[in-house]
């Protein structure tokens, strides 16, 4: 099995998702205690639903997510 791809009992997956949202006409809102909760936010999410964190990039009128998903998950659950 070639490297970085997982392993279950019935297949083998490599599955990243990029996920990127930006606030409502892209104001720049995305600053300070609000990105800190944001990003907790985020990382708690992930926690819960096993998800590891590739990448997260915060600015302040949009977000980028790069994440490594189970294929049992949909993308809209995630």
């Amino acid at each position: 099995m070639p490297r970085g791809f997982d392993r279950e009992r019935t297949t083998v997956h490599k599955l990243q998702y990029h996920f990127i949202w930006c606030p409502k006409y892209r104001k720049s809102v995305l600053e300070g205690e609000v990105r800190d909760c944001l990003e907790e936010l985020i990382e708690e999410k992930a926690n819960e639903l096993g998800l590891e964190i590739l990448k997260l990039a915060i600015r302040p009128d949009h977000v980028h997510l790069f994440i490594t998903g189970d294929p049992t998950l949909a993308p809209n659950k995630i």
